[in-house]
């Protein structure tokens, strides 16, 4: 783990060696806490791009459709 984290999580290490010290504390690994702190901000950045997106493609469907004036009641989308 410190060869992985020691740049971002400089702590990580503590809690792995306690981790490995103390019995049934093994619930959640110090390695995923490790994983999730360094990949979790661009896993959300990924994910708000794509809700973007689908809200762009939404959004031109729904133009489509009135265009051709199909679907009259189509409900409003979010702002």
């Amino acid at each position: 783990l410190m060869a992985m984290y020691d740049d971002r999580m400089p702590g990580l290490k503590y809690v792995s060696f306690i981790e490995e010290i103390l019995p049934f504390t093994d619930l959640l690994p110090s390695g995923t806490l490790g994983w999730v702190r360094e990949f979790s901000p661009l896993l959300m950045e990924e994910g708000l791009k794509k809700v973007e997106d689908m809200r762009v493609v939404l959004r031109g469907e729904r133009e489509a459709m009135r265009q051709q004036g199909i679907g009259g009641n189509v409900s409003r989308e979010m702002n």
